[in-house]
């Protein structure tokens, strides 16, 4: 099986009303993205009309080889900008982790071929996308078991990593009931969390999808400014890291000068 192969929905079905995670595998890692509603789950779009792509959120467009044996794939990017997902997202196998890197940007309307090694299924995610994952060390989504070290979902429900992909307005799902808005403008980007409890987010943001990139001098939160440990930027990536603790309230990302 390719690593990137759909496991742990809570129906066997494509199209149930929800799912409660979609894993890219690797090992025992994942990359677990959480509720997923039905309205956001069905989307087919591709180059080959007898093959189809399937879309895990409105966001992400995924598209499985199905030819035994190649290596590339031909995949049609709707309207939009379009980030390459495995060339945008670094994995690092010692701990399981994901993490952003400079984006690969590609506009949409048209039709690429993409490279598609047995170790990678080919995903693009559409820019704007804010895409939240369970800590690393998770195990497992069920409630069962109580082996020692073992890390369920639940015992890591304050806790969540954000992989944050700026481009315009966009609204994304956090859990049931829960959602974060981003607003991109000229030197300025906002992300707006409605959460039901307090978490500690772990914030990474590739600036190269904005319309017009720019350098972050100050972020805040509820208005008041960050400590400068708690927030970095890499020119060289245009990737902005940050860790804040809150239920529900806004990010502010300032260019310099503003």
């Amino acid at each position: 099986m390719r690593r990137g192969g759909r496991a742990g929905s809570s129906n066997s079905g494509f199209a149930s009303s929800t799912f409660e995670a979609i894993h890219r595998s690797t090992g025992q890692q994942r990359l677990q993205i959480l509720q997923v509603e039905e309205q956001e789950a069905l989307f087919v779009g591709d180059a080959v009309p007898s093959e189809a792509s399937w879309s895990s959120l409105r966001y992400l467009l995924v598209a499985p080889v199905l030819q035994d044996g190649a290596r590339t794939r031909d995949v049609y990017l709707p309207a939009g900008t379009w980030v390459n997902a495995w060339r945008s997202i670094e994995y690092r196998p010692a701990d399981g982790s994901f993490h952003v890197r400079r984006a690969r940007v590609e506009r949409g309307e048209r039709a690429l071929t993409v490279a598609a090694p047995l170790e990678e299924l080919p995903m693009f995610i559409r820019a704007g996308a804010v895409l939240p994952l369970l800590p690393a060390d998770v195990d497992t989504l069920s409630g069962y078991g109580s082996a020692p070290g073992l890390v369920h979902a639940t015992d890591r429900e304050d806790r969540r990593t954000l992989l944050a992909f700026p481009h315009g307005r966009s609204r994304s799902a956090l859990g049931p009931g829960e959602w974060v808005d981003s607003a991109a403008g000229r030197g300025r980007w906002t992300l707006s969390l409605h959460g039901r409890r307090s978490r500690t987010y772990e914030l990474e943001a590739s600036l190269a999808t904005l319309a017009a990139p720019f350098r972050p001098c100050s972020v805040t939160l509820g208005g008041r400014r960050l400590a400068t440990d708690a927030w970095s930027w890499s020119p060289s990536s245009r990737r902005l890291t940050a860790r804040f603790t809150t239920r529900s309230g806004r990010l502010a990302v300032r260019a310099c000068g503003r």
